[in-house]
Parts: structure tokens; C-alpha cells; sequence
């Protein structure tokens, strides 16, 4: 972000003494993106969190090392006492300004919160299993989060609400189906996101719905019906973040991020649909083309404005070669060609790689690429 908002000053500069834009458009121009910017994850806001994170294990490990030391009653008021300090002390930094040590005091409230559940309910000997803490805890770190519109607590919620689905369909390899509530849970996470305002939390929502049609897919063995219906809404996303730009971001509000998730979907979901027609090599290749021609078709799509699109798309390129040479050639080709193979495909990769990237370059001429993240906003 720093080097996107520092190329896009610049251009504001050229563009004033070029007489292309006046003096006041030029300063309302440069506090947009210096608000903007201001609003990015910091190498100090990473170092901030990674310290919340550290500690809150640090209290949580004392407090369950000495937990039989302590008597009953002074327990759950030191329990009580961490999470309260945690969301008040956050609260009144943030007030105060300091918005990263905020949101920090806030991940200590919420894993002590977490901590809670299982030491009390261990306490008083309560029924119930991991699977419905886990859910607990999600919800309270969703209330918790809308009540103080934190972003970072919106993010924490997400990923228990997807760890909590994983749980339910007891693990990844197993033949038990996620559990359905996990879509509605999605939903309102999804809305509490905006009022939150974390583009972040969203990405995490879309990933995690990846996840759940993966758990699904895996589920019925050898039916095609979850991964058709990812690679379809995978593909539907892409072409309204690509061709309605400004309608997917009233509506999403992800920015170069929504059509990246789209091909990233689509990639997932036709290589599920590949895994599974694997001993049907007609079907395998016939699958394989339609991944080819997906490919070609976002990158000539948006591939011009997005470089995080265009290395996804290389990626899955690459990977598609590399499945193609193993379903049908890595058992017909000796050893002594194994090596004349691998380096005609190499070749074929870099190819068709820098020719999309000479194409690109001629078309579009600009400082830098637009995918920085850009939050309050966009990733």
C-alpha cells in the first residue's frame, strides 16, 4: 500500500502542473488516499496483534497452570475480570487513538472468553462437547464484534465459524457432511462485516463457503453436484466482478479481490471435478480444455488489471500442465525422457506467460498495480 499511495501522490503532483486537474481537486485527491492509507495493516499493527496473541497465551497458560490453586469463586472472577479488561481497555484506547493496541486488547478479551468456556464448564462439570464451545465462542465473538464494530474481532469470528464447520463434519477426510447451519452463520457474518467494516472478514466468509462446498464435495464421493455448483457461482462471481465492476463493489466492496476469489473458486472446484473423473481419461481431458480455456478467458477478461489475477491464473496454468503430463504421460514416458518432457513444458509455461505479460504491458502504462490493499475498503 505504501508504494501504490506514494506513486498515486506523484501522479497528483504531474497531474496539477499539467494543469490537468486544479489545486483544490488535487489536495481532496491526495487526503482520500493518505485517509485510505492510513487505514492499511501496518508492519506495527501485525507486530501488535502477533504481541496480543502472546500474551493472552501467556495469562491463559498461568491461569490453567495454577487453576486448581485458586479457590472457586476466584476463578470465574478472574476470568470474568480478564475478558471485561480486555474489551474495556480496548475500548478506551481506541478512543484514545491508539486503534492497534485496541483491537489487541480486544483478541485478549476474546481468547480469554474462549479459555473461559472450557475452564469453567470443566469446573461445574457442564454437559456439552468441543464442537458446541467452539460455536459459543464463534457467536460470542460475533456479538462482541458487532457491539464495538471491530474489525479484528469480525475476523476472529470468521475463522471459528469455519473451524467450528470443520468440526462438525469431523475433519476434512472423513465422510461426515459439514453442518448445513454454517450457510445462515455465513450470512450474518457476511452483513456483520459491513458493519464492522471488514473487507477481511468478507474474504474469510467467501473462502471459508470454498471450505464448506469442499467438505460437501469430499462428502459424496464421486459426485459431481457440489463441485458443478462451485465452479458455476465460482464463474458467475467473476463475470459480475469483471464486467459490473461498480455494481460488485456496492455490493461486495472487495475491490480487485472479488474476481481473483472467483477464478480461485472456479480453480478449486474444477480440480475436485478432475480428482474425481481422474480414471476417466476422456473426461479427465475434456475437463482439462475447459480449464484451459477458463484460464485464458479471465486473464483476457482481467488480467490486464489485476497482477495478483494473472499470477493465479499462471499458477493454475502450471498445475494443469503439470496434472495433464501425470495423467497421460507420466506412465507412458521412460526415464530418459522424463527430463526432455519437463523441459518442453517449461518452455510452453514461459512462453505463454510472457507473451500475456508483453501484451499487458503494451496496453496499460501506470505506476503500479491497483490491487494494493486498500482497506476501510478494499483488499
Amino acid at each position: 500500500m505504501a508504494s501504490y499511495a506514494s506513486n498515486v501522490k506523484a501522479e497528483i503532483v504531474r497531474w496539477q502542473s499539467q494543469g490537468m486537474i486544479d489545486g483544490e481537486t488535487a489536495l481532496r485527491l491526495t487526503k482520500d488516499i493518505e485517509a485510505r492509507r492510513s487505514k492499511g495493516i501496518s508492519f506495527g499493527g501485525v507486530i501488535g496483534a502477533l504481541a496480543a496473541i502472546l500474551l493472552a497465551a501467556a495469562i491463559l497458560l498461568f491461569v490453567a497452570a495454577n487453576w486448581e490453586a485458586f479457590p472457586r469463586l476466584v476463578r470465574v472472577t478472574l476470568l470474568f475480570l480478564l475478558i471485561a479488561a480486555g474489551y474495556l481497555g480496548g475500548a478506551i484506547t481506541k478512543l484514545r487513538g491508539a486503534r492497534v493496541w485496541g483491537e489487541s486488547l480486544y483478541m485478549i478479551a476474546a481468547a480469554s472468553f474462549g479459555a473461559s468456556i472450557a475452564l469453567i464448564g470443566q469446573m461445574y462439570h457442564l454437559s456439552g462437547d468441543e464442537v458446541q464451545a467452539i460455536a459459543i465462542w464463534a457467536a460470542g465473538t460475533a456479538f462482541a464484534s458487532a457491539m464495538l464494530r471491530s474489525p479484528i474481532l469480525t475476523v476472529g469470528s470468521v475463522m471459528l465459524a469455519a473451524y467450528w464447520m470443520v468440526s462438525t463434519s469431523n475433519g476434512v477426510w472423513t465422510s461426515t457432511p459439514p453442518s448445513a447451519w454454517f450457510l445462515p452463520a455465513a450470512l450474518v457474518l457476511w452483513l456483520l462485516s459491513f458493519w464492522t467494516g471488514s473487507p477481511y472478514g468478507r474474504v474469510l466468509v467467501l473462502l471459508s463457503l470454498l471450505l464448506y462446498g469442499t467438505l460437501i464435495a469430499l462428502d459424496q464421493q464421486g459426485s459431481v453436484s457440489a463441485p458443478l455448483v462451485m465452479a458455476i457461482v465460482s464463474s458467475a462471481v467473476f463475470a459480475f466482478a469483471v464486467f459490473r465492476p461498480q455494481l460488485a463493489e456496492r455490493v461486495a466492496r472487495l475491490g480487485a479481490a472479488l474476481p481473483v476469489l472467483g477464478l480461485f473458486g472456479f480453480l478449486l472446484s474444477m480440480a475436485l471435478l478432475q480428482l474425481m473423473q481422474i480414471e476417466q481419461l476422456g473426461t479427465a481431458f475434456l475437463l482439462a480444455v475447459i480449464v484451459f480455456a477458463g484460464i485464458i478467458a479471465a486473464l483476457l477478461a482481467g488480467g490486464r488489471e489485476s497482477r495478483r489475477l494473472r499470477r493465479l491464473a499462471y499458477a493454475g496454468f502450471t498445475a494443469e500442465l503439470i496434472y495433464l503430463y501425470a495423467v497421460y504421460l507420466g506412465t507412458m514416458l521412460d526415464t530418459a525422457t522424463f527430463f526432455l518432457a519437463s523441459g518442453l513444458v517449461l518452455a510452453i509455461i514461459a512462453v505463454v506467460i510472457r507473451r500475456f505479460e508483453k501484451r499487458f504491458s503494451r496496453d496499460v502504462e501506470r505506476p503500479a498495480d491497483q490491487d494494493a490493499v486498500v482497506t476501510g475498503g478494499q483488499p
